[in-house]
């Protein structure tokens, strides 16, 4: 769990983790600097119950997906779940993601994200499931171009941080969007189409998500922040491909390289490549505004 001025949710959380089906855990929590009452909480709760544990260090304010990295280089467990502080775990998350885990071996490397409902700060329901078709979306041609898994649902096991763990955090756009790329090139993505968590929508949120047509349509449609998206997720596979392709196949390696590479071709072949490797994102209008960066940037 990766902690920044979270007093107001915090506790909801970790009592959500307290009352998993599964006790046999640990939880490691570091702290960005808060300047409320977070450090305090924690400390009570790391006083209260030995399997939580502070992770200090003397680097403060590193950001989110920098530390989710760092918590991952100094923690060592057959799986590896990642928290936000201010979400609930429905009591049965850990038990329906390590049931995926358990349908490979523990030697490929394996990512399981779930569905998720979403609420409001006082836990009222506002989409109780996000994402209501299973497996479309974790695609090479999708996952490229959007982000199919949701952090705070998301886990890990060894074999796939073991992959990972050293990776520059300045590379990635997110840690999860990262993860999700290495586990459909590198081994399995697995996904649980039954709600885990509730999701909690506020003022405040590190990344939130759309909840409504009107707000999709306004962020897809806004040109300069889609050009900037776009580029930056040109931007990511070129990186990934630096640092594991060499383990990926030969025509693996060929999408990314096409997709990393789109801007550099003239307007008729970037059609051509966005026709053969069908690169989308997840909704209509998403893919439809992704061609027309593609097409006329």
């Amino acid at each position: 769990m990766a902690t920044y001025n979270g007093e107001k949710f915090i506790s909801d959380q970790i009592f959500s983790i307290q009352n998993q089906t599964r006790t046999n855990w640990r939880l490691y929590i570091r702290d960005d600097g808060s300047t409320d009452r977070t450090m305090s909480i924690i400390e009570k709760f790391v006083n209260e119950d030995p399997r939580i544990k502070l992770i200090s260090d003397k680097d403060g304010n590193i950001g989110v997906k920098r530390g989710f990295m760092r918590l991952l280089r100094m923690t060592k467990a057959e799986y590896y779940f990642f928290s936000d502080q201010d979400d609930i775990w429905l009591p049965d998350k850990m038990d329906e993601t390590i049931k995926k885990f358990e349908t490979h071996s523990s030697k490929t490397p394996v990512l399981v994200h779930t569905n998720l409902t979403t609420v409001d700060e006082k836990l009222g329901i506002l989409n109780r499931n996000f994402h209501p078709i299973s497996n479309k979306i974790d695609n090479l041609n999708v996952m490229l171009a959007s982000n199919s898994v949701t952090g705070c649902t998301m886990a890990v096991n060894h074999a796939l941080r073991e992959k990972i763990y050293n990776d520059p955090a300045e590379l990635m756009i997110m840690h999860d969007w990262w993860m999700g790329l290495c586990a459909v090139t590198l081994g399995s993505i697995e996904y649980v189409q039954k709600p885990t968590i509730l999701y909690r929508q506020h003022a405040t949120n590190q990344v939130g998500t759309d909840t409504t047509l009107r707000e999709k349509i306004n962020r897809v449609f806004s040109y300069n922040t889609e050009v900037r998206r776009a580029k930056d997720s040109f931007k990511q596979a070129g990186s990934f491909l630096r640092i594991h392709g060499f383990e990926i196949t030969m025509s693996t390696k060929k999408i990314i390289s096409a997709y990393a590479k789109l801007l550099e071709e003239n307007s008729a072949k970037r059609v051509s490549i966005l026709l053969k490797y069908s690169f989308k994102k997840q909704s209509f209008i998403g893919t439809v505004s992704l061609w027309y960066v593609v097409i006329m940037t």
